[in-house]
């Protein structure tokens, strides 16, 4: 991606935010951001994005918990 690291920053704080509401639809508006970055993104993956992205939260929250 050729966005500017605050962008980038900000795109990526969206996504958090979505995958902590719930929220497919706020999700599937998050990863189309042009400043996401993500190509080929699928409305109708919504909700699979939503699983994958929760789960590697909460994986990623064990981890740190850990170190």
């Amino acid at each position: 991606s050729s966005s500017a690291p605050g962008v980038t920053l900000l795109a990526v704080g969206l996504i958090n935010k979505a995958v902590m509401s719930g929220d497919p639809r706020r999700l599937i508006s998050a990863l189309l951001l042009p400043s996401c970055g993500v190509d080929e993104v699928s409305p109708a993956n919504a909700c699979k994005y939503l699983t994958l992205l929760s789960q590697a939260r909460q994986i990623k929250a064990q981890v740190t918990a850990q170190v």
